[in-house]
């Protein structure tokens, strides 16, 4: 894992609209990324905040 690539994984879920799309962003990014603990914490957040207001 790199700084670059974090930031990217972190750009990446911030830009999904809806919970399908953050669904698939975090599918799609590689388990070394998926257990870092501040790209799984902005997820999470994400997705609290998505299921709050759908």
């Amino acid at each position: 894992m790199t700084p670059n690539g974090r930031t990217f994984a972190l750009m990446r879920l911030a830009d999904a609209p809806d919970l399908e799309a953050l669904k698939t962003v975090w599918s799609n990014l590689s388990i070394e990324y998926q257990k870092d603990e501040v790209v799984r914490d902005m997820k999470d957040a994400l997705k609290q905040k998505m299921e709050k207001e759908s």
